[in-house]
């Protein structure tokens, strides 16, 4: 089983499991989301995502130079912005995949 997305911190290793502590994977991974501390979700400032959104309509995928421009003008690191684009277009295409799962319903 993979763990990798328990360890949200930087620099924060698991420690490897105690059989005196654990007997089993399900108990490690306890022990190890008590040990290890979350990271803070940061939501996007309605502002941004109304900013955001206009682009979206625009173009859903936005040049290195567009997600550099948004960064600069909010202030936060251009991976956050291309990883905002990424979440949109899949829930955009979540949202017609439903659309299309209810009308073939509809259909039959």
């Amino acid at each position: 089983m993979n763990i990798s997305h328990l360890i949200c911190a930087e620099n924060i290793e698991p420690s490897p499991p105690d059989d005196s502590i654990c007997e089993n994977e399900d108990s490690y991974l306890t022990e190890l989301r008590k040990r290890t501390p979350r990271r803070v979700r940061r939501l996007t400032p309605g502002i941004e995502a109304s900013y955001m959104k206009k682009i979206f309509e625009v173009t859903k995928y936005p040049s290195v130079e567009t997600r550099l421009e948004i960064a600069k003008r909010f202030g936060i690191h251009p991976r956050k912005v291309q990883i905002w684009f990424q979440n949109r277009r899949a829930s955009e295409h979540r949202e017609q995949t439903k659309a299309n799962a209810s009308a073939t319903l509809e259909h039959h």
